[in-house]
């Protein structure tokens, strides 16, 4: 038996306040800062790595903002939140604005800013923006080092067609190690000192995404005309100037105009309601493959390939397997495809291993692992057609009143 919270004791926690001690923020140590980051050549999904990378930042700089100015819709989450912020809620009254949530974030203590602009932005309005850094962010491969280039020499002419100054630049390695990052900026530099006159200092190296990061996310922003990148990074100036510490230890984001409305006190209690004793019961239907309630594994779905019985320490959801020719191959559901490439690498440092554990199967100490994803809706991986990744499609299907399980190959080969 399960013992489970009133949802209604928690939709009141969201709009009502305690009276606990004040928390201050200490405006001294507490220095706005704003960057703005170029999304260059980046393995896999670019969009992922954004919220790794300014989790790095905040590990080093306190709480921190990530503001993706999408066209479409822009978004904004909180990294290392303070304490001032448990509930997130915009209230009834509709959705904030970007500028009252810069405003709300800076008086809870917020003095890190990740801006990643939308990408039809000119380099001349990023230089013009007035942010304290421009970092870009990049893979470490060939294609990576072309790219970061490139992204550089647009930022340099439009510095010397417009006389706008140069802001502090730099440089985030992100899928590799910090041996492999540090050679790529090297090689980068090389290249930008002889024709560009400029080096980048390596800010930030991030190796994979961490499933542990400490995020919150601000409540869907209003719709409204997009700002200008300039308007934004003003409203986050202006509001770190006249931002006032919060005095509570839970608060509502945005004040709700309620009108002639009642108010809720800010300091009223609801005496908790009895909780509720909760029967667990099975699902109606399996989620997942399965021989007489054994799971089936996702190896079997792939023809010439054998299940390992090893798994990745701390990532035991993704499956291993090995192929006719000694190949490694590493199989993920869609949910665990931020962590396919942590378990690569250690596949591939630890073959060794993996060999003396299954030593009845043949594996090749020089061949690079083969990377398998599998989903039950195929659109959502259309954009990661054509890249490294076997894409494979696993979904229940119901034939003759009978259920079972159709697996298919979604794309070519990966060799």
């Amino acid at each position: 038996m399960t013992q489970t919270v009133d949802p209604f004791d928690e939709l009141a926690a969201l709009f009502l306040t305690e009276a606990d001690e004040p928390h201050t923020v200490d405006r001294d140590r507490h220095c706005t800062t704003v960057e703005l980051v170029v999304v260059g050549h980046l393995p896999v999904r670019a969009g992922l790595w954004l919220t790794p990378y300014a989790d790095a930042r905040a590990r080093e700089g306190g709480p921190t903002a990530l503001l993706r100015l999408d066209s479409d819709e822009p978004s904004l989450q909180i990294l290392q939140p303070p304490e001032a912020m448990v509930s997130m809620s915009a209230g009834p009254a509709g959705y904030p604005t970007i500028r009252d949530a810069v405003g709300v974030l800076a008086r809870a203590g917020v003095g890190m800013w990740v801006v990643r602009p939308a990408s039809d932005v000119a380099p001349s309005e990023l230089l013009e923006a007035g942010a304290d850094r421009i970092t870009i962010l990049s893979s470490a491969d060939e294609a990576a080092i072309v790219g970061a280039y490139q992204r550089l020499k647009d930022l340099v002419e439009a510095a010397e067609q417009t006389g706008v100054a140069m802001p502090s630049l730099g440089l985030a390695v992100l899928g590799a190690d910090r041996q492999a990052a540090e050679r790529m900026r090297q090689r980068l530099n090389r290249t930008t000192s002889t024709f560009l006159e400029i080096q980048l200092p390596l800010v930030a190296c991030v190796q994979r995404m961490d499933a542990a990061i400490r995020a919150e996310d601000f409540p869907r922003l209003a719709d409204e005309p997009a700002p200008s990148l300039a308007s934004v990074l003003g409203w986050i100036r202006d509001a770190s100037l006249s931002a006032q510490p919060l005095a509570a230890s839970r608060v509502s984001t945005i004040e709700p105009d309620l009108g002639d409305q009642r108010r809720w006190p800010s300091s009223v209690k609801i005496a908790p309601k009895p909780s509720v004793e909760v029967e667990p019961k099975d699902p109606d239907s399996p989620t997942e493959p399965d021989a007489h309630g054994a799971p089936i594994t996702l190896a079997k779905y792939v023809p010439g390939l054998t299940p390992l019985p090893v798994r990745c320490p701390g990532h035991e959801r993704l499956e291993l397997g090995v192929d006719s020719a000694g190949r490694l191959h590493v199989l993920a559901r869609e949910a665990q495809l931020r962590d396919l490439y942590a378990v690569e690498a250690w596949t591939t440092a630890h073959r060794e291993l993996i060999a003396r554990a299954c030593a009845d199967h043949w594996i090749d100490p020089t061949a690079i692992p083969v990377r398998h994803v599998f989903t039950d809706e195929p659109a959502s991986l259309a954009d990661l057609h054509g890249c490294d990744l076997r894409l494979h499609v696993l979904a229940p299907v119901t034939v003759a009143g009978r259920r079972g399980w159709y697996a298919a190959p979604l794309n070519a080969l990966v060799r």
